[in-house]
């Protein structure tokens, strides 16, 4: 039997694709194997974690955030990720705390980045020296601007 109208098939294709795309965030976590660093599955939870933020779902974005601690406790930007849940899902207090966890695990070169990325969008003045979050030194700036940034919504 042969197909007489090559455009039902491409249908077909285009609409399975859609569905695929539609799930595929979800299915993504699924598929991961046994075999798979904590690495990954770390960085899985966080990116579906972005994703519930975007999409207005703190408390499920917090949900992933934690998880992906779990998989990566020694990752500053995994920290970093769950001070924002944290601070969406209305705890401001407790995300500063695990901002300051994530600037004591940060390297130097990943504080000095934040710093530069926070300035260029406008909620960080001090001084771009890699301290991040011991004290009330130079380091609580880089706290209150991620607390600024949040407020705003803005990406950096």
């Amino acid at each position: 039997m042969s197909i007489s109208n090559p455009t039902t098939c491409q249908y077909c294709v285009n609409s399975t694709l859609s569905s695929f795309r539609a799930t595929s965030s979800a299915v993504a976590l699924a598929r991961l194997s046994s075999t798979d660093t904590y690495k990954n599955r770390g960085s899985a939870y966080n990116a579906r974690g972005y994703k519930a933020l975007r999409a207005g779902h703190a408390a499920r974005a917090l949900t992933d955030f934690t998880r992906a601690v779990g998989y990566a406790p020694k990752r500053a930007g995994k920290r970093h990720s769950l001070g924002e849940g944290y601070f969406y899902s209305g705890d401001e207090e407790k995300a500063k705390q695990v901002w300051r966890k994530a600037c004591n695990l940060a390297a130097k070169k990943k504080a000095t980045d934040w710093q530069k990325r926070l300035a260029k969008v406008g909620y960080y003045s001090g001084e771009i020296d890699g301290i991040c979050g011991s004290g009330s030194g130079s380091g609580s700036g880089t706290i209150a601007a991620f607390a600024s940034c949040a407020r705003a919504k803005c990406e950096f």
